[in-house]
């Protein structure tokens, strides 16, 4: 019974990474959570639904049916998979209701305490030394946790507004050596506009959207479920639109004005506003949107502007506005301190150890403070070319132990990383720069004798691949890496809005996204670690910087909602890209959903271990 258990969705989810659960998720349809295929195959925990009932029901027909009428047959066949739909949708249901109440506990807490002590203050200093001369254990305890989860609550709080006062990790931020210059600013453009795999101007209304759009709230999804159960009509719901109506009625690049651009770029490319921007810098990026419309084939409204007025003076258009993650407020939602045990406590200190150590026989192991999980080679094997991964957001590098197991041989030396400011811990410290991060991977991969590695990263974890990739090719013959794979790469396209607009602009159509909504999407330090430590300019990982010297396999599921796969197909999976090495593998499931197929797993484990003894054999 663990599919109809919700119980079971809040065990699944601490066991597999985010990639493979939440953030890449198949879509649904709006009215519940789509056919229970699509269920199936996003969920395999749901193994008791619709499936099974189809599977009885096709069973009692070998060959003939045993109704008189096949429509019979199928009536009796579509029954079966509405009711597996909607105990699918109640699952989401009481995860929804138990992520709301958990929502709730912190602001409960601070409320109670606020309560207790305006009590104590208006009552005097007698009550209060009566309560301390004799409380009760009840009393302590419970003051005790209230207390905590106010604290925590505050500190939560004070962390997402300090960085959301903060520049993101962009141009202008960092201020060291590794600071995004004019030239630098200008080459990234330039990639850009000249992007083939979308036309310029969907490119650019795709980081557009109508502030006057009503969006649904978890605790809308939730009380519209509710009213349905009970045959209530469901307040608001006809007023909101469906996806597909939100994306029909997408802003047009034509309704668009020089100061909407303008106001856009100014967050991406120098991390800041208009009226901030030097004059050298606003010149450059009034360039910028001179080139778009270039690019574009067509002017934007006001174009006429940009003869040396400052950008500043550019009006926006009303009811318009753009993503911008590394400028906008950070997206969180609130969790109790017994969530982070869970996450935590449970998962870092209990599952990701016995995972790595007595299943994989992983060591842990600290180059500053960089954190990884190191395995050299078996004993009496003469060590090969090291293997390195980086995770995605989830759990950490555990969810992935069995993947990079069968990627490896006897003579592979295993580097599994382990960040924890995307693993769900709290009070995560901030991950090392681009820089920095490749100092300490590379002083990690001296200490254990590694010359040659195939960097690997799935998801988020490809756009650390991807800075250190770079850096290390500026060391010519004295590079380390050999090979390049990228699973469901985040960091190819990066600059299209598709991620970000799934991520940290997303919005709630269905109990499902809800769900995935509070569990992966909204945690504190997983939102600040994408939108504001992701130097996503020095995270993207470009066409033209593959060779066929160090071979590139990039994998990406057909079904994938956090990145573009038809537009990553067409970049990546050109004749143009296998002249530079890339090899292109389009998996029919979603994004990370081959950890869970025992099939596709097998598919990309042979597609590693080719490149692996491809690159084995080559000579640079």
């Amino acid at each position: 019974m663990i599919g109809r258990s919700p119980w079971s969705l809040l065990l699944f989810v601490f066991q597999q990474p985010l990639s493979s659960v939440a953030l890449t998720h198949t879509r649904a349809t709006p009215k519940l959570s789509g056919s229970i295929n699509a269920v199936k195959e996003r969920w395999p925990i749901f193994s008791d639904g619709a499936a099974p009932a189809t599977s009885r029901l096709q069973q009692l027909r070998p060959g003939a049916t045993p109704w008189e009428s096949d429509y019979i047959y199928q009536a009796q066949l579509q029954s079966q998979t509405r009711k597996a739909e909607a105990s699918e949708e109640d699952n989401y249901a009481m995860v929804v209701a138990i992520s709301l109440a958990a929502e709730c506990v912190g602001p409960l807490a601070l409320a109670g305490a606020l309560a207790v002590i305006g009590t104590f203050t208006l009552t005097g200093e007698p009550s209060l030394a009566s309560f301390l001369a004799n409380p009760t254990i009840s009393q302590l305890v419970g003051g005790a946790w209230v207390a905590s989860e106010a604290i925590f609550y505050l500190c939560c709080i004070a962390t997402a507004t300090f960085y959301t006062a903060s520049a993101g990790h962009a141009p202008g931020a960092r201020g060291d050596a590794t600071e995004w210059d004019a030239e630098g600013r200008a080459e990234v453009w330039r990639r850009i506009v000249k992007d083939p795999s979308i036309d310029v101007k969907e490119l650019l209304e795709g980081w557009m959207y109508r502030t006057d759009v009503k969006q649904a709230s978890s605790f809308d999804l939730l009380t519209e479920w509710a009213a349905a159960r009970l045959g209530l009509p469901a307040a608001g719901a006809d007023a909101r639109p469906s996806r597909e109506a939100v994306a029909a009625a997408g802003v047009a690049y034509s309704e668009l004005s020089v100061g909407d651009v303008c106001a856009w770029l100014v967050g991406c490319m120098f991390a800041s506003s208009r009226e901030a921007l030097s004059p050298e810098q606003d010149a450059e990026l009034q360039r910028m949107v001179r080139e778009l419309e270039v690019a574009a084939g067509s002017p934007l409204a006001g174009s006429s502007l940009l003869e040396g007025a400052p950008s500043a003076s550019f009006a926006t258009t009303p009811g318009i506005d753009s993503m911008c993650a590394q400028t906008g407020a950070v997206q969180w939602r609130a969790r109790p301190l017994a969530y982070y045990a869970v996450s935590h406590g449970v998962g870092e200190q209990v599952y990701t150890q016995h995972t790595m150590v007595h299943e994989h026989g992983f060591e842990r192991r600290r180059e500053g403070e960089l954190n990884y999980w190191y395995r050299p080679a078996k004993a009496g094997a003469v060590a090969g070319d090291a293997l390195v991964f980086v995770h995605g957001i989830g759990l950490g590098p555990a969810p992935y132990a069995s993947f990079l197991d069968q990627c490896a041989d006897d003579s592979t030396p295993l580097i599994a990383l382990d960040i924890d400011a995307f693993s769900q811990r709290i009070f995560a410290a901030a991950p090392p720069t681009p820089d920095r991060f490749a100092t300490l991977l590379d002083a990690a991969l001296t200490r254990h004798g590694v010359q040659r590695a195939v960097m690997a990263g799935h998801s988020l974890g490809s756009t650390y691949v991807a800075q250190f990739a770079r850096r290390d090719r500026a060391r010519g013959d004295a590079r380390r890496v050999v090979g390049v794979v990228l699973l469901d790469p985040v960091a190819c396209l990066l600059h299209q809005a598709k991620t970000t607009s799934e991520f940290v602009f997303n919005s709630l159509y269905n109990l499902e996204d809800a769900t995935m909504d509070y569990i992966f999407k909204k945690e504190l330090w997983s939102a600040i670690m994408v939108s504001r430590h992701l130097a996503w300019h020095e995270g993207s990982w470009w066409l033209d910087e593959c060779t066929k010297q160090v071979p590139t396999l990039v994998a990406v599921g057909a079904k994938d909602m956090i990145v573009a796969p038809e537009r990553v197909r067409t970049a990546f999976g050109s004749w143009q890209a296998r002249l530079r090495g890339v090899r292109l593998q389009y998996m029919p499931c979603g994004h990370g959903s081959w950890l869970a197929d025992p099939e596709l797993n097998a598919e990309l484990v042979g597609s590693v271990r080719a490149l692996r003894r491809d690159v084995a054999t080559r000579r640079r």
